[in-house]
């Protein structure tokens, strides 16, 4: 027989985990057990099937499985973690899940497990010492070194778990009161009911040895030439054992009579150790199979998990994805699944399996508690993924991904962000990336009448009246008034220009000349009104001499001064409107007032008095609008 690491077989728990091969093989390894098959496929996903097509993923991350009872006799699967599959996993931790209720850490550093009744279950650790756990109380060391593990029930019904030695390969019994010795030289160990082991000895036959309340009986052989042997239970509640045979790798049986050929040509073989129940097995085509009365019938595949075989398809954990760090779930709309990776996520829906990297897939968890215009939350409005995550032609390392109900952008300097709606209509319409605006580089926010989106060059401003408009980085703004008049009939009027820069400077100059009998206190006053209900006030004061009084007719102003708030506003105030007023009066307080009434929706103001008086800034909110 040739050597167990050099077979489609584990050299730890043979008789526990029956499909088993090296990670990346394609091959799914399983158990039978109570009429459940459990398997576990090359990503480490655990599934569990009735046999008739029924098939249920309960988890990810697992290296080896080993099916068992708990205390109802209801069935169950324990699995050893792997942090290279799964990034919450502690490599060795062992996991426990109880007929399907949902998987629990034990902890420990296992090897190898091999699952009882009883919520027990038996595993070594990397020193190959013994240890073992009653329902989750704990690990407790029964000592020893062995080199595989399989548990079995004594006559009484209790759990014991058979071992062979290391560095000797005898066998040993443990039922809790001490390592009682077997002998014999084994390949390979697989305990079942009534005290009953058997063993693949050093000439490859098979063995079986019945002990008694006090003592073994020592090994019998059964003959035959075997590769794998399983210890199961007959019709009659008694102990049989299965084997694939050497060289022919058909399947028998041998229930203490002789062997029986079953057929088939076979990588593994599992019984149920602890009942009746089915045998199956691995045909030389990697396919799973079921021994019934008419030989030999194919289980139903595991269907197609289109997340898996994508993930596959892109090296698994070795790809740009890492490990998984969630295990599948239900997209938050749409009716799909989802999983997330150290490096993303993938979806799998009508739309169709896509990936997206992890920052796109941070972006669209973030729009859970956003709302749009109307109040309807935009995760909901997103949708499904329609492409993967995509590189932005001509701009390096950004990528778009489209969704039902809009695109997320990406790039390291601009981080990731939803453009969705209108917005979205009218940035696709003047060429995305590639229009003058570039990326988005922020998500969609409120304006006093609608929504904006900030962009590298410039924002896209939205309201249900007024519809998009495209608004273009600019670095100055300059406002004239070449004519201005009272609008009764004081004889005062002039001109007036104001220049504002994105850092903050501004330059407001202007002229007033009374050609009247009366002299006036003027004031003359500009808001710049962004989109977010910022208002930022330029008012000079001064007075003109009218013929009854000696004088200068004129008043002439010309500032030129430097705001901080002017500065930090000025992506905001981009896209704003602006309005003026010239009062016959040197009260700022009305004029602002004056100003703000020929203008929309005022939050804030930043108010600046000029000329003649003193100049106060009030601070304004954060940045955020347009022009």
């Amino acid at each position: 027989m040739e050597p167990l690491e050099h077979r489609l077989l584990m050299s730890t728990t043979i008789s526990d985990v029956s499909w088993f091969t090296p990670i990346g093989s394609g091959i799914h390894r399983g158990i039978e057990l109570h009429n459940i098959t459990y398997e576990l496929d090359p990503q480490g996903s655990v599934y569990s099937s009735t046999g008739v097509g029924n098939s249920t993923r309960l988890g990810i991350g697992l290296t080896q499985i080993s099916a068992g009872y708990d205390t109802k006799g209801l069935p169950e699967v324990y699995g050893i973690a792997s942090s290279q599959l799964y990034s919450p996993f502690t490599t060795g931790n062992v996991w426990v899940n109880d007929d399907g209720a949902g998987w629990k850490n034990l902890g420990g550093d296992a090897t190898q497990i091999s699952a009882s009744i009883d919520g027990i279950v038996y595993a070594t650790n990397p020193a190959r010492t013994v240890f073992v756990d009653n329902n989750g109380a704990g690990w407790k060391s029964l000592g020893g070194q062995a080199t595989q593990i399989s548990s079995g029930i004594d006559g009484a019904g209790n759990s014991e778990v058979y071992a062979t030695g290391y560095p000797s390969p005898a066998g040993f019994v443990n039922d809790g009161k001490g390592w009682q010795p077997l002998g014999g030289q084994l390949k390979q160990i697989s305990g079942t009911i009534d005290n009953t082991v058997y063993g693949i000895g050093e000439n490859n036959a098979v063995y079986v040895d019945k002990k008694t309340a006090t003592s073994p009986t020592g090994w019998t052989s059964l003959g035959g030439q075997a590769i794998q042997i399983s210890a199961g239970v007959d019709a009659g509640q008694n102990p049989q054992v299965y084997a694939i045979g050497s060289p022919s790798k058909g399947a028998f049986v041998n229930d203490g009579a002789g062997w029986q050929p079953l057929g088939g040509s076979c990588l593994n073989i599992s019984a149920s150790r602890f009942g009746i129940g089915p045998v199956s097995a691995v045909g030389q085509n990697d396919q799973g199979y079921v021994y019934t009365s008419s030989g030999f019938k194919q289980l139903p595949a595991i269907p197609v998990d289109a997340i898996q075989e994508k993930y596959a398809s892109l090296g698994g954990a070795s790809s740009f994805l890492g490990k998984s760090t969630s295990g599948e779930m239900s997209t938050p709309t749409g009716g799909g699944l989802y999983e997330t990776f150290q490096g993303g996520a993938i979806y799998s829906s009508s739309t169709g399996v896509y990936v997206l990297n992890a920052a796109t897939q941070a972006e669209v968890a973030a729009t859970v508690g956003e709302t749009d215009f109307y109040g309807s939350n935009v995760q909901t409005l997103l949708g499904l993924p329609t492409s993967d995550s995509t590189p932005v032609p001509g701009v390096p390392n950004a990528t778009f991904t489209n969704f039902q109900g809009g695109t997320i952008y990406y790039s390291p300097s601009t981080g990731a962000h939803l453009v969705y709606g209108s917005i979205n209509a009218q940035y696709n319409a003047i060429g995305g990336p590639a229009s003058s605006l570039g990326l988005p580089t922020s998500e969609e926010g409120p304006t006093t009448t609608g929504r904006q989106s900030y962009f590298q060059n410039g924002k896209i401003l939205w309201s249900p009246g007024g519809g998009t408009t495209v608004v273009n980085n600019v670095s100055s703004i300059t406002y004239n008034w070449p004519n201005l008049t009272f609008s009764g009939s004081t004889p005062v009027g002039g001109y007036a220009s104001l220049t504002v820069n994105s850092d903050g400077s501004y330059d407001f100059s202007g002229h007033l000349h009374d050609s009247g009998f009366p002299s006036y206190n003027v004031s003359f006053g500009v808001g710049l009104l962004s989109p977010t209900g910022v208002l930022y006030t330029f008012v000079t004061q001064g007075h003109t001499n009218g013929t009854l009084e000696s004088g200068s007719r004129d008043y002439n102003w010309n500032v030129s001064a430097t705001d901080p708030a002017l500065a930090s506003g000025w992506a905001d105030l981009l896209g704003g409107t602006s309005n003026s007023t010239l009062q016959a009066s040197w009260d700022g307080n009305s004029t602002i007032n004056s100003i703000e009434q020929g203008l929309g929706t005022v939050l804030s103001v930043v108010a600046l008095f000029l000329g003649g008086s003193s100049s106060s800034t009030n601070q304004a909110p954060p940045a955020g609008g347009s022009q």
